[in-house]
């Protein structure tokens, strides 16, 4: 279904029936639905539902990570640090290892969809960069405990493509990355403007060469593909 045909034929419910409509979508999926949120941002606003499976909440999540040598993952969540060990995986292994859990990946289509819904500019607010925004790896001592403006959830309450030092790991035939290009960019001292482009939803996707996963760069959005109901 075209996605902005159903957004439209979405916002016209009333809220009992996008409650009703997410409950049946939650029992269907083997979720627990949370409720209803509208996020607003850079002119494009969405209502949508929040759920959560498997310790998991989409599309929302609170952790903050460091990989130390390969072997093991420092999480930092609200409630302190947890680590876990990291195992190495290249891309077909977890294609599959989603498959077996119900999960998939966005397409670069959609991941550019969710990124910048559909707009015609390089970024969501525009064309150009908007300096007055905190952004990573420009930070300024005053801005310091600030949230960064990239980071904050977008129209569709996601947190998405505000590092250009995280490639996510989208599905295609091969192993192929959009959002971040490894702070390639930023790091050859391109500035601001051309550092962060690679954030944006049109920037061609990457396909890379290597088939194993980067478990300092790379990252990946697990999604549930639902049917119309």
């Amino acid at each position: 279904m075209n996605e902005n045909l159903f957004r439209t034929q979405f916002d016209q419910l009333e809220t009992t029936e996008k409650q009703a409509l997410m409950e049946s979508l939650a029992a269907r999926y083997d979720m627990t639905f949370l409720g209803l949120h509208t996020f607003d941002r850079w002119g494009q606003n969405c209502t949508t539902g929040i759920f959560e499976k498997d310790g998991r909440e989409f599309a929302w999540s609170d952790l903050d990570s460091l990989t130390m040598h390969q072997s093991a993952r420092i999480e930092r969540t609200e409630k302190g640090f947890q680590i876990c060990i990291y195992n190495r995986t290249d891309y077909d292994e977890l294609l599959a290892g989603l498959e077996k859990q119900g999960l998939s990946l966005p397409t670069a289509d959609e991941w550019a969809y969710l990124c910048g819904g559909r707009c015609r500019t390089l970024f969501p607010w525009g064309d150009g960069m908007d300096y007055s925004m905190h952004l990573h790896h420009f930070e300024s001592p005053e801005d310091e405990d600030k949230p960064f403006d990239m980071e904050e959830p977008n129209f569709f309450g996601l947190s998405i493509a505000y590092d250009p030092y995280m490639r996510e790991v989208v599905k295609a035939e091969q192993f192929t990355t959009c959002g971040g290009d490894g702070g390639r960019s930023i790091c050859g001292g391109l500035g601001i403007f051309l550092g962060f482009l690679p954030c944006s939803p049109h920037c061609k996707p990457e396909v890379q060469e290597d088939k194993e996963l980067n478990g300092d760069y790379d990252f990946y959005r697990p999604i549930i593909r639902v049917e119309s109901i």
